[in-house]
């Protein structure tokens, strides 16, 4: 995979706003329907960096042949759980539309704590 961008992210209050606005510039190039699924999982990753891991978080977007994959890397060991959410809770649903959206995702141990990552194929028909 080519590296296309990065950003990293401290404990500023609009961290989450500020990472969608760095995936749609880094994807401007893209089709919408990607552009538009990348925001949506690379806001619920740095969410779940943000509430459950450790700073800094650094987001990374990758380019493979057909398919771009989104990488969350915070400082923390704790891996992320799918929870069972109902209508009634009012979070826990992030890594399941994550998966919605994925071809795939997965976590991975780093150097400095955890890679959750995502692959979003880049066509639309592929997503599922």
């Amino acid at each position: 995979m080519r590296p296309l961008s990065e950003l990293t992210l401290g404990g500023e209050a609009d961290a989450v706003p500020k990472a969608r606005r760095f995936t749609a510039m880094a994807l401007a190039t893209e089709p919408d329907h990607l552009v538009e699924d990348a925001e949506q999982v690379v806001s619920e990753l740095v969410t779940n960096a943000i509430l459950h891991g450790a700073q800094p978080v650094t987001v990374r977007i990758l380019r493979g042949e057909r398919a771009l994959r989104l990488e969350v890397e915070d400082g923390g060991r704790s891996l992320p759980v799918v929870s069972r959410s109902s209508a009634d809770t009012m979070t826990g649903r992030g890594l399941a539309l994550v998966a919605a959206l994925a071809s795939g995702w997965g976590v991975e141990e780093s150097r400095v704590g955890k890679v959750v990552w995502a692959e979003l194929a880049e066509e639309q028909s592929e997503l599922a």
